[in-house]
C-alpha cells in the first residue's frame, strides 16, 4: 500500500481540483468533518472552508 499523500500536495498535482473538493465536501457531510480530515489527510479549517463555500454557492463555490 502506498503512503497517503497530504491534501495540499495532492491539490497541487491535480488537474481537476473541483472533483476532489466535491468528494471532500460529500464525505464531510456524510461522515463529519473530523472523519473527512483523516480520510483526506487535510486540516479542519480546509474542510470547513470548502463545506462553507459549497453551502453558500453550491457547485460554483468549489
Amino acid at each position: 500500500m502506498s503512503p497517503a499523500i497530504p491534501y495540499f500536495d495532492l491539490i497541487r498535482e491535480m488537474r481537476n481540483a473541483f472533483n476532489h473538493r466535491l468528494r471532500l465536501v460529500a464525505h464531510a457531510r456524510e461522515h463529519g468533518i473530523k472523519d473527512a480530515v483523516r480520510f483526506f489527510h487535510t486540516t479542519v479549517p480546509t474542510v470547513r472552508k470548502w463545506v462553507r463555500c459549497y453551502q453558500a454557492q453550491g457547485l460554483q463555490g468549489l
